[in-house]
């Protein structure tokens, strides 16, 4: 049906009685709502958010239940998603069947799905109240703020109450190597190098990561290692138990280090030290960073601020 005939005002009326019907359906956003109120009535952007505005107002206490209706349709929704995802991450990681991994992988992305609705309900209705947080929104030190805060919260959670491995935390067990030693290089994006082993007795390849070996000193030359050599690796204490379990989420042992001679390659005093050093450095640039982003955003957003006044004005 055309309302081409029918004049602006009375458009906006029919536009604004439609959308008390589009308000209770959770897949429709306040955007997607006004950009049908515009292509159903023949109206513009601004005109069909002058709609929507006007059936909130007019309509308060149906749009109160809508709220109210979607709240619960999330919450239920997020729920289901994250007890279905916890139970089948539950059978991956004790099966070791790789295509769990799949419905895991399905529930995570509809758990995002959820959260970015969420979002998108809560900061469009934002937008529509306050135009200048739209533009706001699109400034780039805006995009980047959640990005350093994410980085420096991370690395402030590390420094204060993240656990550094210690001796106790260690066990040294005696291994005798199967096949030769091979020293390779990770795929994807952020690369690692590693030494594998593999030992008599175990079917798992055991690691010795460049993240662990670069606090060693010295550093034996594995590659001369033969096979039946016997060595001496440390592994960590809570996973003395399932070295031969192997699983989706579990297809290596970690080695800390290895002694040599009854003396230990790792010194976890200066390993500890050296960790929380990095760590450190890293959190104070990023606090810097976080700093000069929020006085940016700070200003952009005065600036926006005064110009949406000029503006009224």
């Amino acid at each position: 049906m055309s309302y081409s005939h029918l004049t602006i005002a009375e458009r906006i009326k029919l536009a604004s009685e439609y959308a008390v019907i589009l308000k209770d359906d959770p897949a429709k956003t306040p955007d997607i709502i006004i950009s049908e109120l515009a292509g159903t009535f023949s109206l513009s952007e601004t005109e069909a958010k002058e709609a929507y505005t006007l059936s909130k107002k007019e309509y308060a206490g149906e749009y109160k239940k809508a709220i109210k209706f979607k709240a619960w349709h999330y919450i239920i929704l997020l729920l289901i998603s994250l007890v279905a995802g916890a139970f089948y991450l539950f059978l991956a990681s004790e099966s070791g069947m790789g295509f769990m991994i799949v419905f895991v992988l399905l529930f995570g992305l509809s758990i995002i799905g959820i959260i970015g609705t969420v979002g998108k309900n809560i900061f469009e209705t934002l937008y529509l109240k306050h135009p200048f947080l739209k533009k706001l929104s699109k400034n780039f030190l805006v995009q980047l703020f959640p990005l350093i805060f994410l980085g420096w919260c991370f690395y402030g959670y590390q420094l204060v109450w993240s656990n550094i491995t210690s001796k106790n935390d260690i066990e040294t067990r005696e291994f005798k190597i199967a096949s030769p030693v091979q020293y390779l290089k990770s795929g994807g994006k952020s690369p690692h190098w590693y030494y594998s082993f593999y030992f008599s007795g175990y079917t798992k390849e055991f690691r010795f990561s460049k993240s662990d070996f670069k606090y060693a000193s010295p550093l034996p030359d594995f590659m001369n290692y033969k096979v039946g050599d016997t060595v001496y690796a440390e592994i960590l204490r809570d996973e003395k138990e399932k070295l031969n379990d192997k699983s989706f989420f579990s297809q290596q042992n970690r080695i800390i280090g290895f002694q040599v001679e009854g003396k230990s390659i790792i010194h976890y005093e200066k390993r500890a030290a050296l960790i929380k050093k990095e760590r450190r450095k890293f959190f104070n640039i990023l606090s810097i960073f976080l700093a000069v982003n929020i006085l940016g955003v700070l200003w952009f957003y005065k600036k926006s601020r005064t110009a949406e006044q000029d503006e009224i004005i």
